[in-house]
């Protein structure tokens, strides 16, 4: 089965001399058809769903978290960015 490797490399917004990944994932996608809107717009909805997991939402009264969460989820969505052109690239869109 294909796993989507979705690095999402998150890393602490406060450290940024911090190289090393703190939490990774990977996303299955090989029951899923890329070259259809329908099988991208899943493969998405499970990378988002693991962002979430990876950067959960926290007290949303602790500004602190609140920025770190925005910045995990925005250096993760970047990551997923890069590799889900990659992907596309190789897998035609298909006419429906």
């Amino acid at each position: 089965m294909n796993k989507f490797a979705v690095s999402l490399a998150l890393m602490l917004a406060c450290s940024p001399a911090l190289a090393e990944p703190l939490e990774q994932g990977t996303v299955p996608y090989g029951d899923l058809d890329l070259s259809t809107m329908t099988g991208r717009l899943a493969l998405e909805s499970r990378i988002n769903a693991a962002i979430r997991v990876l950067c959960p939402q926290g007290d949303i009264r602790d500004l602190a978290m609140q920025h770190y969460v925005s910045q995990c989820r925005h250096v993760a969505q970047d990551s997923v960015d890069r590799q889900l052109a990659t992907l596309y690239a190789n897998k035609k869109l298909a006419h429906n």
